[in-house]
């Protein structure tokens, strides 16, 4: 069984596009992947609808911000487009904005 579980893709900071990563990870030979971009579901949906497509599964998921005095990043997984919580990372998002161009 052949895994990665934490990717980011051009939704936050990654280099390649949600169905790219896809690709490469399912000619690459992986069983199965996690989307889990910083603060964000935005990938989600393109990742998943290229996985059912080329046959490889997809775990969404995103990496989330927190803490206080030193940030700490958390991985959730099974966190889904319609899960509710688009509002609480649009939030972290711009906090994040703020806080880098202070």
């Amino acid at each position: 069984m052949k895994l990665d579980l934490h990717i980011h893709t051009t939704s936050s900071d990654g280099t390649d596009a949600p169905a790219q990563i896809v690709r490469l990870a399912q000619s690459s030979g992986f069983t199965a992947i996690a989307i889990t971009d910083h603060d964000t579901l935005g990938g989600l949906n393109e990742a998943l609808s290229e996985g059912a497509r080329v046959g490889l599964r997809v775990i969404p998921g995103c990496e989330i911000s927190s803490g206080g005095v030193s940030e700490v990043h958390v991985l959730g997984y099974g966190l889904t487009p319609d899960c509710g919580i688009d509002e609480t990372l649009a939030d972290m998002r711009n906090e994040r904005q703020t806080r880098m161009e202070e």
